[in-house]
C-alpha cells in the first residue's frame, strides 16, 4: 500500500499549518482527475514550490492534511493513487485495512507512493498533530468502446461511506 520512492523533498523551513483539515496548495487547470494542477500564486517562490517540484512530471491536487491527536479517519478507498510526504507528527500511521498492516509515518523527506484504492484509514495517537502533504496522481483517460450506461446510487444513512467502501475499491 505504501512504497518508498527515490524522490526527496527539502523539509527545512516549512511552515506548520496549525488548523485541522485540508489546505490546498494547488488549483485546477482543467479536469479534476485528468489534467495537471498548478501551484497557487501565494506558494510560488517558497519552500512549498521546491517541495512541489521534487516530484516528477505532471501531478494533480496537492493538499496539506492536518489531523489532530487523538483522531482517525473513517475507512475508505480512493479512486486515484497518491504521493505522500510526512511533514510533521510523532505517532501517526496509515493503516491498510485489507492486509491489517500499519505504516508508521516519519519525517524522512522521502515521498511515498500510496495505492489508495485499498481500504485504508489514517490515525494520529501522538502528542502532536499529524501533517501530511498528499498529491494526487493523475488518472489516465480511457476510451470505452461498446459501453453500456448504468446508474449507480448510494444508500444508507451515510451514502458517502458506502460509496467510499464499496464502489471506490472496485473503481
Amino acid at each position: 500500500m505504501l512504497t518508498q520512492t527515490s524522490f526527496r523533498a527539502p523539509l527545512s523551513n516549512i511552515d506548520i499549518f496549525g488548523e485541522p483539515g485540508k489546505h490546498d496548495l494547488t488549483q485546477q487547470t482543467g479536469d479534476f482527475f485528468y489534467d495537471p494542477w498548478e501551484l497557487k500564486q501565494e506558494y510560488k517562490d517558497t519552500v512549498w514550490e521546491e517541495i512541489w517540484c521534487s516530484l516528477p512530471g505532471d501531478t494533480g491536487q496537492a493538499r496539506i492534511i492536518v489531523l489532530e491527536s487523538p483522531s482517525c479517519y473513517t475507512q475508505h478507498a480512493d479512486i486515484d493513487d497518491r504521493y505522500h510526504l510526512n511533514l510533521f507528527g510523532d505517532e501517526s500511521y496509515l493503516i491498510d485495512l485489507e492486509n491489517t498492516q500499519m505504516y508508521k509515518l516519519v519525517q524522512d523527506s522521502i515521498w511515498y507512493e500510496m495505492d489508495a484504492g485499498r481500504l485504508h484509514s489514517a490515525i494520529n495517537i501522538g502528542e502532536h498533530m499529524r501533517m501530511q502533504l498528499v498529491v494526487r496522481k493523475l488518472l489516465k483517460q480511457n476510451v470505452l468502446t461498446n459501453s453500456t450506461e448504468v446508474t449507480i446510487s448510494a444508500a444508507g444513512n451515510n451514502p458517502r461511506y458506502h460509496f467510499d467502501n464499496k464502489l471506490s475499491p472496485w473503481l
